[in-house]
């Protein structure tokens, strides 16, 4: 007998424990997987420069509450502008927009 029948040998008698080694070390490799592939795509959502912005208009209050609501839906909402300063933007006579979109 070689090396490998005994081997082989000794997991058909103890294959209740070498299924559950062998499920846990598949386990434990899905997991370290998926851990990094959601690390390098959390960072790249949150470390991304460009969301389709130009600019963002919000009541006065807290900027990155603005932001963390619009682009990410995190956060709850700082509120609403008036209606006629979205008019006001919306305008098709006003020089520094091209397009205006409400949002919420």
């Amino acid at each position: 007998m070689n090396l490998f029948q005994l081997v082989f040998k000794q997991m058909r008698q103890r294959a209740r424990s070498t299924w559950l080694t062998t499920f846990s070390v598949l386990l434990g490799v899905a997991l370290a997987v998926a851990i990094l592939i959601l690390q390098r795509e959390g960072a790249n959502l949150f470390g991304q420069k460009d969301y389709g912005f130009d600019v963002l208009v919000g009541p006065k209050g807290s900027p990155t509450q603005l932001v963390l609501n619009t682009v990410y839906h995190i956060d709850r909402s700082p509120g609403n502008i008036p209606y006629s300063m979205y008019e006001n933007l919306a305008a098709p006579r006003h020089p520094l927009v091209r397009s205006a979109i409400p949002y919420g």
